[in-house]
């Protein structure tokens, strides 16, 4: 899972920016965080998700849906980490 903190300064009144986790070579998207707007001091952000067996690689990406119009802000992103979770069946 994904985890880190965020601090955000973001003037918009629509879609502002979220992070994504996606397979990097199929392009699916496994876990997305919801539109990040407004200000707010630093707080964490964590999202669990699940590959299948053909995932060879991920990339987390900041990233507006959609990209246009363009906004004014400040994002800042720190401490990012994959943890990996223990599935059930390896629980057991």
């Amino acid at each position: 899972m994904p985890a880190g903190v965020i601090r955000l300064t973001v003037d918009a009144n629509r879609a502002g920016p979220r992070i994504v986790v996606q397979d990097y070579y199929g392009n699916q998207v496994l876990a997305s965080t919801e539109d990040l707007l407004g200000s707010s001091g630093w707080r964490e952000l964590q999202a669990d998700f699940a590959v299948g067996p053909q995932t060879g690689l991920i990339a987390i990406k900041v990233m507006r849906v959609p990209g246009n119009p363009l906004i004014k802000g400040t994002f800042w992103l720190d401490d990012v980490k994959l943890t990996l979770a223990q599935t059930a069946a390896a629980a057991h």
